[in-house]
């Protein structure tokens, strides 16, 4: 074994050491170490763009070892409402977004276009056709997105949308941009939420407060369907969409604290 190799050996074995007795020191490392993998898990829908272009399945390979991994670091999930998933037909998907922990599965992401810049996970997002939105630019990302609309219904696609527009690590859900809804009245498609609990697992929390385990909840909420809603009651229905998913957020919250 050469000199460095050593070094680096020692180097890991003395910040696994440290993190043993610092729990901020710990957060760090887990983070790092997690965003490090998620870049080589990455890899893998590249290897794949040449046989399946913007093939939403591509990302399962990058999803289950990212899930792999999380287990290992000692993060789990329970999930619920699975009987609630339906493949038979397009969609619209709202969940709520914390940070890299959030899940992928076969659909297609709407992210912003900052994120393609992002290492190797970018450009891997991109070839498992997340759509890419320019956020300073209102009018060609509602152009983007009406595009979609043909996609949803015919092609049976699944978009995900992160209605918060934000990360959002606070007690309740943050207010839901209007784009999702919108393109779910113009396509008449349904709408899915899925609520994920609240975790702390990247976050250190100083002053001795409690910590909330490394395990979460994850519930898939019934498809609300969009047939019966006309475009004056948008507000009302995003309102009510906001409602119920925070109330879920809530009770989560309540339950994973318990566990």
């Amino acid at each position: 074994m050469d000199q460095v190799g050593f070094l680096w050996i020692c180097a890991t074995l003395f910040i696994l050491s440290l993190s043993k007795f610092s729990s901020r020191l710990r957060c760090i490392f887990n983070y790092c170490f997690y965003m490090v993998f998620c870049n080589i898990a990455a890899l893998f829908p590249l290897l794949l763009f040449p046989f399946r272009k913007f093939d939403s399945r591509n990302a399962l390979s990058a999803a289950f070892l990212g899930r792999f991994v999380a287990r290992l670091m000692g993060l789990t999930y329970q999930i619920e409402g699975l009987e609630n998933v339906n493949l038979s037909q397009g969609g619209i998907i709202l969940i709520n977004h914390q940070n890299v922990l959030d899940l992928l599965g076969p659909a297609s992401v709407v992210v912003k276009k900052q994120l393609i810049y992002y290492a190797i996970f970018g450009v891997a997002s991109w070839t498992w056709g997340s759509l890419f939105i320019d956020r300073s630019n209102q009018e060609r990302a509602i152009i983007s997105l009406q595009k979609q609309s043909e996609a949803i219904t015919k092609k049976k696609i699944k978009l995900i949308f992160f209605p918060e527009g934000t990360r959002n690590e606070g007690e309740h859900l943050l207010m839901f941009k209007k784009g999702p809804f919108k393109l779910a009245l113009q396509c008449r498609c349904s709408v899915q939420p899925i609520v994920v609990s609240r975790n702390n697992f990247f976050r250190h929390r100083s002053g001795g407060e409690r910590k909330i385990s490394g395990r979460g909840i994850i519930r898939i909420m019934p498809e609300i369907t969009t047939t019966n809603i006309e475009s004056d009651s948008l507000v009302t229905f995003i309102e009510r969409v906001h409602g119920e998913m925070d109330d879920v957020y809530q009770e989560l919250n309540n339950r994973k604290i318990s566990l």
